[in-house]
Order: C-alpha cells, then structure tokens, then sequence
C-alpha cells in the first residue's frame, strides 16, 4: 500500500501511470479527504492561472472524470485530527495529515514529489521513518516493476 501525495497526482502522466499501475495490480493506491481536498484546490488555482476563469466547465467536467478514474482505483482513509506526530524535524506542518494517512492506512510508501518534506535519510540513504519510506514517483515505479 502506498499513500499517494497530491504533488504525484497533478501531473497527468504521473496520474495515469500511478492509476495503471494499481490497476494491474501492482499496487494499493492510499489517499484521504485531505488530499482529495488538496488535489481540488491545486487543480483549480493550476486552471486559473493557465486559464482564467473562462471554461469553466470543461474544467468542472475534466475534474469530475479525472475523480471517477481515481476514485475507482484509490483507497480512502480518514483519519482525523489531531494528527499524528512526526519526525522531529518535520517543518511543514501541513503535511501531517499525509503523513497520519499512511500511519493510519499501514501503508509501506508516501509517494510524493516533495522530498524537502522527506524524513532524514538512514544510514542507507533511505528516507524512513517508523516503517513508511518516503519515495519519489519514478523510483516507486521501479519498486514496484512497474514499466512506463
């Protein structure tokens, strides 16, 4: 199980591969309210800035199609504040949430795209905290022989 942070989804190609890859059984994709919500947030203000206002219903229909797919492949979990605590080091505090997502999931990866926000590295170079690895998308795949 892998939780799956809103910076990996935004991007179309890693969406799609993220989602093939868990449908062909590779994979149990993990996400919560919280990402969902963050998703829509980022998606939205993305569009805007690319966009403007104007078409606002391609948008509204591309979202909604893009959240059936994701919807039907992800696993949500919903935990609740307060969240749990993290690595000492942890400066961003928003991402307690993802972080309580994979604690609460049992999730064995966070897959994400922001790796300022990663636990210090082992001895090993891994970035692990409690048993969850922090994990870029492209070596996720390569974890999970998934090939693109």
């Amino acid at each position: 199980m892998a939780v799956i942070d809103t910076s990996c989804l935004v991007s179309n190609s890693h969406r799609e591969h993220l989602v093939t890859a868990a449908q062909e059984g590779l994979y149990v994709p993990i996400w919560s309210p919280w990402i969902i919500a963050e998703l829509n947030r980022v998606m939205t203000w993305n569009w805007i800035k690319n966009k403007g206002v104007s078409e606002k219903e391609k948008f509204s229909r591309r979202y909604k199609e893009m959240m059936s797919i994701l919807t039907g492949s992800f696993r949500c979990v919903d935990p609740k504040p307060p969240w749990i605590k993290a690595w000492p080091s942890l400066t961003d505090k928003d991402d307690l949430p993802i972080w309580s997502t994979a604690k609460y999931a049992e999730a064995q990866y966070i897959v994400s795209l922001n790796t300022n926000d990663f636990p210090p590295p082992n001895k090993y170079g891994i970035h692990i905290w409690e048993g969850i690895e922090y994990i870029v998308v492209l070596e996720f795949f390569r974890r999970i022989q998934y090939e693109f």
